[in-house]
């Protein structure tokens, strides 16, 4: 989807856009096979998968991918911080 609008309407003044290149799955090696999978029944364990490996990457990945943009919707007054407070010191750039 593009940026422009053709209705020249403006986005909500709380709407707060993240643009920033997602992990680029072309920079890891997913190696697709067929995997054992521990968490599912002894009789039907074997799936087409990613390497475990992979798949540990991608979630931390998306980890912080998520963390960054609740970050930003907090700053941008999309959210009451209660309880504690947003740990940012885990966050590099």
């Amino acid at each position: 989807m593009t940026g422009s609008r053709s209705s020249g309407a403006n986005p909500p003044s709380k709407m707060v856009h993240f643009r920033q290149p997602v992990l680029l799955l072309s920079d890891l090696n997913l190696r697709h096979d067929f995997y054992e999978l521990d968490y599912l029944s002894e009789n039907d364990r074997t799936r087409f998968a990613i390497q475990l490996e992979a798949r540990r990457e991608v979630l931390k990945c998306l980890l912080e991918l998520n963390l960054k943009i609740y970050l930003k919707e907090v700053t941008g007054g999309l959210w009451e911080k209660k309880g504690k407070e947003v740990k940012t010191s885990s966050l590099s750039g």
